[in-house]
């Protein structure tokens, strides 16, 4: 990145702005541009990944989030490839989570909103219980935080809960 391919800290910076790059410019209507910038993210995801493999901040935060703006900006032939990213990915947040780190909250907030998108993409493709199951896992996920006050988590669980069909809860 910039001359310097081994840069970790500028990579790490390029592809966070990449996202927040794509989640912009989805707001604005600009879905060309912004799934573009989506995949920019995910590239260097990869790189980061190949980088070094035990940087849970790239594995969990950095990549959930570009797989969640990747599956809000999905086409339907996408959808597919995405399904089988985000199950992995959330594997590999749960390998994270249980080799030494145990829960955090931003972690898995990000990790229950991939849940979330998910079971939304397990709709598009007719997997309804399937997605159920995504739906009720967010849930799980972030109840505790949300039951703290956390706001993040809050939304997350109401999302849910409507994806659920319980209005009342949400």
């Amino acid at each position: 990145v910039f001359g310097d391919p081994q840069n970790k800290f500028w990579l790490e910076q390029l592809t966070f702005s990449q996202g927040l790059l794509a989640e912009a410019q989805t707001a604005v209507g600009d879905l060309a541009a912004a799934r573009e910038n989506s995949r920019a993210q995910l590239a260097g995801c990869a790189k980061l990944a190949a980088l070094d493999p035990t940087v849970v901040s790239w594995h969990v935060n950095l990549k959930g989030g570009a797989l969640i703006v990747a599956a809000r900006l999905a086409t339907d032939s996408e959808c597919a490839a995405l399904i089988d990213q985000l199950a992995a990915f959330l594997v590999k947040a749960r390998d994270f989570a249980t080799a030494e780190l145990g829960a955090n909250t931003s972690r898995e907030i990000v990790t229950a909103e991939a849940e979330l998108m998910l079971g939304n993409l397990l709709v598009r493709v007719g997997r309804i219980p399937e997605a159920a199951g995504r739906w009720r896992a967010a849930a799980g996920r972030v109840d505790r935080y949300a039951e703290q006050g956390n706001l993040p988590a809050m939304t997350l669980l109401a999302r849910a809960q409507l994806h659920l069909g319980d209005r009342a809860s949400a």
